[in-house]
């Protein structure tokens, strides 16, 4: 009787082991995939930043030649606008 609850201990001991292993493993297993993870979400997130610096540097440049354009076709209307004075004054 006590040799059968020797093995019976020694069984449920083993038990005990090895889900305590498999939740070990688990837990690593989480630990490694939150990991993977964090590391997947931190160059999202630098990709994130290059692009707003990029579309900014883009942005500002196209509004920038919008600009100049604008300029230009209001200095082209006020010379127009010079010479067709200069016709009706003449």
């Amino acid at each position: 009787m006590e040799q059968m609850i020797i093995t019976l201990l020694n069984t449920e001991t083993k038990n005990v082991r090895i889900i305590v292993f498999a939740a070990f493993f688990r837990f690593e297993l989480a630990r490694e995939e939150a990991d993977t993870l964090r590391l997947k979400n931190e160059t999202l997130e630098k990709q994130l930043e290059q692009l707003d610096e990029s579309y900014t540097q883009e942005r500002l440049q196209a509004e920038r030649a919008l600009q100049e354009q604008i300029e230009e076709l209001r200095h082209k209307l006020k010379d127009q606008k010079a010479a067709r004075r200069e016709q009706n004054d003449s």
